[in-house]
C-alpha cells in the first residue's frame, strides 16, 4: 500500500516566515533615505508574499577589489553610518551590517540592504519581538551570539561598522568576537594608521560600554582619527618632497656646472689652477675643500 504522511506543522512554519517577511518589507518601505534600499510596492498573490525593491546593478562592498583607498572606505563608511543614524533615531537596530549587506548604485553611493534580522524597540528601549537573531562571522559582536539584544543598543551596529571599515582597508574579514575576547591581538592591523587602527578597535570592543555609543560619537572620533592621519601623512609627503626638491636643485646644480665647463675648458683649467686649498688624504693627488666642476681634458 502507499501512504501519504502529512508533516504538521508546516504551514504554520511557512505562514510564520511570511509574517515575518511582510514586516521587514513594510518596516523598509516607511523609511526613505538616499542610503537605505527603496521600497516600491509589497503585495500578496498565489499564496504567497512578495517586495519590490529597487534594482542596484553595480553590486555590494564585499564584491569590489579590496582593500580599498582610505578615501573611498570612510567615504562608503559615512554613508553606512547616515543610514544606520537614520534608523537609530526611530528605534531600530539592523543588526546585520557587513559589506554583502551594502549595494552600490549607479552614482557609487552605498545603500544599506537586508534588514531580516533587524529589531525594532519601544519607547522605553524594550524590543517589541522576541525572534532570535542571527549572526554574521567577524561582524556580529559578542552580545548578538549570545541573544542578548533585548535593549535598544546602537553600539551593536557600531561594532559590525567598525567590522566593516576593517574589511574594507584590509581585505581581511574580522576574527569572530568571542576570538578577540580571548586573544585582542588576533585583529591586525599592522597596516593601518595608528589612529584609524585605534578606532576600529574601540569599535570592536567585547564591552558594550567601551564602545562609541551612538553614530554621532563614532562620527566624531572618526574626523578625529582621520585628521589625525591626514596630518601623518602630510608630513609624509612634505618631507618626501623637500629631499625630491633636494635632489633636483643638487642636479641642476651640477648640470649647469657640467654644461658651463664643457662650453669652457679654458675656463675649467683655470679653476682647477686657482684652488688654493686642498687635503692631502696620503693618496697621489691632493683633494680640493670645494667643487671645482667638471674638466672637458
Amino acid at each position: 500500500r502507499m501512504f501519504a504522511e502529512k508533516i504538521y506543522g508546516g504551514e504554520e512554519k511557512v505562514d510564520k516566515f511570511k509574517k515575518k517577511f511582510l514586516k521587514e518589507a513594510q518596516m523598509i518601505s516607511e523609511y526613505k533615505h538616499p542610503n537605505i534600499v527603496n521600497i516600491h510596492d509589497v503585495f500578496e498573490e498565489n499564496g504567497t508574499a512578495y517586495y519590490v525593491m529597487s534594482y542596484l546593478e553595480c553590486g555590494s562592498l564585499a564584491s569590489l577589489a579590496l582593500p580599498l583607498s582610505y578615501d573611498m572606505a570612510i567615504g562608503y563608511i559615512r554613508q553606512i553610518a547616515s543610514a544606520l543614524s537614520y534608523i537609530h533615531r526611530r528605534n531600530t537596530i539592523h543588526l546585520d551590517v557587513k559589506p554583502a549587506n551594502v549595494l552600490i548604485d549607479r552614482d557609487g553611493n552605498a545603500v544599506l540592504i537586508d534588514f531580516g534580522i533587524s529589531k525594532r524597540y519601544d519607547g522605553h528601549g524594550g524590543q517589541t519581538s522576541t525572534t532570535p537573531v542571527g549572526v554574521s562571522n567577524g561582524y556580529a559582536p559578542i552580545e548578538q551570539y549570545s541573544q542578548l539584544v533585548n535593549r535598544f543598543t546602537p553600539a551593536t551596529d557600531i561594532y559590525s561598522l567598525g567590522a566593516t571599515l576593517y574589511k574594507l582597508l584590509t581585505g581581511i574579514t574580522p576574527p569572530e568576537s568571542s576570538l578577540l575576547v580571548c586573544d585582542p591581538d588576533m585583529l591586525d592591523t599592522s597596516s593601518l594608521s595608528d589612529s584609524i587602527a585605534g578606532l576600529i578597535k574601540k569599535c570592536l570592543s567585547p564591552n558594550m560600554a567601551g564602545r562609541p555609543q551612538d553614530i554621532d560619537s563614532f562620527l566624531d572620533l572618526l574626523d578625529e582619527a582621520v585628521g589625525k592621519s591626514s596630518v601623518r601623512n602630510s608630513k609624509k609627503k612634505s618631507r618626501n618632497l623637500g629631499w625630491w626638491m633636494l635632489i633636483v636643485v643638487l642636479l641642476l646644480c651640477d648640470t649647469g656646472a657640467l654644461i658651463y665647463f664643457k662650453s669652457n675648458p679654458e675656463s675649467s683649467i683655470a679653476a682647477v689652477k686657482e684652488v688654493r686649498e686642498s687635503v692631502d688624504l696620503g693618496l697621489s693627488v691632493k683633494w680640493a675643500t670645494c667643487n671645482v666642476g667638471a674638466s672637458a681634458q
